[in-house]
């Protein structure tokens, strides 16, 4: 009996580990099924998820080279269909629907640094044409393109309806004209976030092409990261650092931070914003004060007390780079019903600026300096042109939250500021205004990288005999977990909210240096 009992029992542990082997073997020998079952955090998968990804695209990694064009089917990418799932997808069709957060991707050898531009042909779904975005295709972690469904307003409204039809878009998309360097890089049309409702649609190809022109080697680059603006340690913090030393890593000089860089103004979250910067390794961080960094009388001095955040030790400054001069200016001051200026944060306060100290600051800054190119940067828009998104959403131009009245005079009267970065306003967006001589000065407001989309703008300077010019991309967070699960709005963002990342045709996306 003991004997026929050991048998037994020796035949199931013999079947047990020819079961694993099996299932090992065949997670083997197919690289690009499902490898987890179940869904994990979408944050803490997407490094093992792009590893995945990358890996199984550099398997049908194409060549693009100066002059020359690409046009490519879904049989050319691998497809990740869930951001909370380890899994990577082999496409045998030349079309494939790209799920809501799910990522098709593209490997793609670069021969030399060069332009490119094209087109994606996305088929929207019929059933579904509510106005916002559709998809937004990334060059690495650059947007290139975000091809959303427009709605006109309805008689008698006043803003989009988000839950009416919209008009059914055309298949192609062009997207934008942006650079790429020598090597590979990865080309993704990324679903939009789950609780948007509705899948990207039906992916049916991909054309680049390679333009001629030979870029130039810039000057150097800079990041511009308004608006983390977190709550508490992570995600947001720990994003921040993590795109710190990507940039640092990169050879990017600097990152600056046009304001709120935190929510509520208090020590700890001070503490932890100078932790994001140690994580960056290095890399150069300037500060800017926004209305949420200044509710109390210990805000200032936190902020004061990280090093480097405000090299003069105010927190109107200035400094020099590499031919810019850029202006940085607190206009996060809150004005009392008596007509003082302070610097906390009361409900019976009935307005916030630079006051008048401030504005003689800015005054005499700009008027010791009229040739060199100069930046202003403050948090709150110095240009808004109300009309309609890409979508159809009608921006208000809300004069409330711009600069009005002397700041802008004072500006205006530089014959040398080419140039404004702000945030707070929480979508993308470039324009441009006259100065008082009739030359452009270009508003640049980037997607703020604690909400959705979870952007920043990463500038290229470049100088010539005409002078210094400013090339500049739309990047996102890398991590596309983070920017649909973890930024402050990560868990709900509407159709309502997609628009955000891109609202001016594209334009504010990517920027060459003639402004196209």
């Amino acid at each position: 009996m003991r004997r026929k009992k050991d048998i037994e029992n020796l035949c199931r542990s013999n079947m047990r580990a020819i079961v694993l082997v099996a299932v090992s073997l065949a997670i083997a020998l197919l690289p690009m099924t499902a490898r987890v079952a179940q869904g994990v955090d979408a944050i803490a998968n997407w490094p093992d998820l792009k590893v995945l990804l990358h890996s199984q695209a550099d398997t049908k990694a194409v060549t693009l080279s100066r002059g020359t064009n690409l046009i490519l089917d879904a049989r050319d990418a691998v497809l990740a269909p869930d951001l909370e799932l380890l899994q990577v997808d082999d496409v045998t069709n030349p079309t494939v629907v790209v799920p809501a957060n799910g990522v098709l991707t593209f490997a793609v050898d670069v021969t030399e640094s060069m332009y490119v531009t094209g087109t994606m042909s996305l088929a929207a779904d019929p059933a579904d044409i509510r106005p916002g975005l559709r998809a937004y295709v990334l060059s690495d972690n650059t947007v290139v393109g975000a091809p959303m469904i427009f709605a006109d307003l309805l008689p008698g409204r006043t803003q989009v309806e988000f839950d009416a039809p919209g008009e059914m878009p055309d298949n192609k998309a062009p997207l934008r004209t942006w650079r790429l360097d020598l090597g590979r890089h990865y080309i993704s049309v990324a679903g939009p976030p789950p609780y948007i409702g509705r899948d990207a649609g039906t992916f049916q190809s991909l054309e680049l092409l390679g333009l001629g022109t030979v870029p130039q080697t810039p000057v150097y680059t800079f990041a511009d990261i308004p608006d983390p603006q977190f709550v508490v340690e992570d995600p947001i913090a720990t994003q921040l650092g993590l795109t710190f030393d990507a940039l640092r890593q990169e050879g990017v000089s600097f990152a600056i931070i046009p304001g709120d860089m935190t929510e509520n103004a208090t020590t700890a979250q001070y503490k932890m914003l100078a932790n994001a910067i140690t994580a960056g390794g290095g890399l150069p961080v300037y500060g800017c004060i926004g209305n949420h960094d200044s509710y109390f009388t210990t805000s200032r001095p936190d902020a004061l007390a990280i090093p480097g955040l405000f090299p003069t030790g105010d927190t109107n400054y200035a400094f020099t780079k590499g031919g810019i001069r850029f202006v940085v200016c607190d206009a996060s001051y809150w004005q009392t019903p008596q007509g003082e200026w302070v610097d906390y944060y009361s409900p019976e306060m009935v307005t916030i600026g630079m006051g008048p100290d401030g504005l003689q600051w800015l005054t005499d800054t700009l008027a010791a300096d009229t040739t060199t190119p100069t930046i202003v940067v403050s948090h709150y828009p110095f240009q808004e042109t109300p009309g309609p998104t890409q979508c159809g959403y009608i921006i208000s131009g809300d004069k409330g939250e711009l600069h009005e009245g002397e700041l802008q005079d004072i500006i205006k009267a530089a014959p040398n500021v080419f140039a404004t970065l702000n945030g707070h306003r929480i979508f993308n967006r470039v324009e441009t205004y006259q100065n008082d001589y009739g030359d452009d000065i270009t508003s640049h407001q980037a997607a703020q990288f604690g909400f959705w989309p979870a952007g920043y703008k990463l500038f290229r300077v470049f100088s010539d005999d005409d002078g210094v010019h400013l090339e500049s991309e739309t990047r996102l967070a890398d991590n596309m977990g983070y920017r649909h699960y973890g930024t402050r709005n990560g868990t709900r963002i509407p159709l309502s909210l997609s628009w955000r990342i891109s609202t001016s045709d594209g334009l504010d996306l990517v920027c060459d240096p003639e402004g196209n």
